[in-house]
């Protein structure tokens, strides 16, 4: 996968580096459940280098989100995520991916991180519908509808 195209995951930009906690905090109750569950956009997908991602948010404030290509190729991330309801503000730092070597023709070789691990990371969030929110950062946006956790939307 090409790694110019990273910096589209979420349409994310880095934010200031302000630190998360190591251990996530228990999310209000009312900020978190609008984003708890998987949901999955798609980035560029009509070309050949496009992406599908699909991110699941758990209540206790981990966050977890698997990048894959067109011809199968993919990564995952995991972290912890702060939402903020009232601002609109998503903030999270990615703390482990997969996978960690890369493998071709039984050679493998350590695999860099796709994303910097350890930095807090903030984007806008705007809920169109339940189902449905748009993640803005840098003037790109990327709009997520709630999946079943495969990728396919709930009905």
């Amino acid at each position: 996968m090409a790694r110019n195209l990273l910096p589209l995951l979420c349409a994310l930009a880095l934010a200031s580096p302000a630190q998360l906690p190591s251990q996530p905090k228990q999310p209000q109750a009312q900020s978190s459940q609008a984003l708890v569950g998987t949901w999955s956009a798609t980035v560029n997908w009509n070309l050949p280098s496009g992406l599908m991602i699909t991110t699941s948010f758990t209540a206790n404030g981990r966050i977890q989100s698997t990048t894959q290509n067109h011809q199968g190729m993919s990564f995952m991330l995991s972290g912890v995520y702060q939402f903020n309801a009232a601002q609109g503000t998503l903030s999270y730092k990615w703390q482990d991916f997969s996978p960690k070597q890369i493998c071709i023709g039984g050679n493998c070789t350590p695999a860099p991180p796709p994303v910097p691990m350890g930095v807090v990371t903030t984007n806008s969030i705007r809920f169109l519908s339940p189902t449905q929110f748009v993640a803005t950062s840098n003037g790109a946006s990327t709009t997520y509808i709630r999946t079943n956790g495969a990728g396919f939307p709930t009905p």
